[in-house]
């Protein structure tokens, strides 16, 4: 065997492991991702009479290229809800409603 076909098989062999992990690392994140949103869903603390808050939580793939991805985490539906209670609302005769944060 040549030189030049030694290295051109190893160049073979290390593109097709390379390969490999790069599927197998995008199936963890991805697994990660939805595995996160279940235990965040799972946290949703406050009255959520029929469960449509934490039904509104979601993960989406935000980026995608060859040796990389993202998910990001987000609430679709109910997104105001989630200002209002991380930070208080204005109640009838001036009053305010406690943050979840500091209750």
């Amino acid at each position: 065997m040549k030189p030049e076909d030694l290295a051109r098989e190893i160049n073979k062999v290390l593109a097709d492991y390379s390969d490999e992990v790069i599927d197998k690392t995008k199936e963890a994140v991805e697994k990660v991702a939805n595995e996160t949103n279940e235990v965040i869903k799972s946290h949703i603390s406050f009255n959520d009479k029929g469960g449509k808050y934490a039904k509104s939580c979601k993960i989406s793939r935000s980026f995608n290229s060859r040796t990389n991805v993202r998910y990001t985490w987000h609430v679709t539906k109910y997104y105001p809800l989630t200002h209002l209670l991380e930070y208080g609302h204005a109640l009838r005769r001036g009053r305010k409603s406690k943050s979840i944060s500091s209750r």
